[in-house]
């Protein structure tokens, strides 16, 4: 845990991303995991993170809270859940899907994209 603050105090890069297992918001069927949002949630904002990705839930979801933005990338394999929407809601779909994250300097896009290509969300960061 100390590791993870220590790197994002540290960090001196133009976007911040985290990866782990259990969502701290997700409309799933599993659901949130409500006490990764009390140890992380306040620093992730802190720390200006621009994303966090998680699975657990085979869905698509994006939402936000504060800046931060949260995407449940579940859809890689498995039989995908039926996913709802909640007040971080942005986006979300039961499909199987993949992630695309282009960056440089300035900017980073996001696109969710079904097997076929198809894209189902998008947004992009600005710095």
């Amino acid at each position: 845990m100390f590791w993870l603050l220590k790197d994002l105090r540290l960090n001196n890069k133009p976007f911040t991303v985290v990866f782990f297992h259990h969502p701290p918001y997700s409309s799933g069927n599993h659901g949130s995991t409500r006490y990764l949002r009390l140890i992380w949630g306040i620093a992730f904002e802190f720390f200006n993170v621009d994303i966090v990705f998680n699975g657990h839930d085979h869905c698509y979801e994006r939402g936000k809270v504060g800046s931060v933005n949260y995407i449940v990338t579940g859809g890689g394999g498995a039989p995908p859940y039926d996913v709802g929407k909640s007040w971080w809601t942005i986006y979300s779909e039961k499909t199987y899907h993949y992630c695309l994250v282009t960056a440089n300097q300035e900017e980073l896009y996001f696109e969710a994209k079904k097997p076929d290509g198809t894209i189902i969300d998008s947004f992009s960061i600005q710095k």
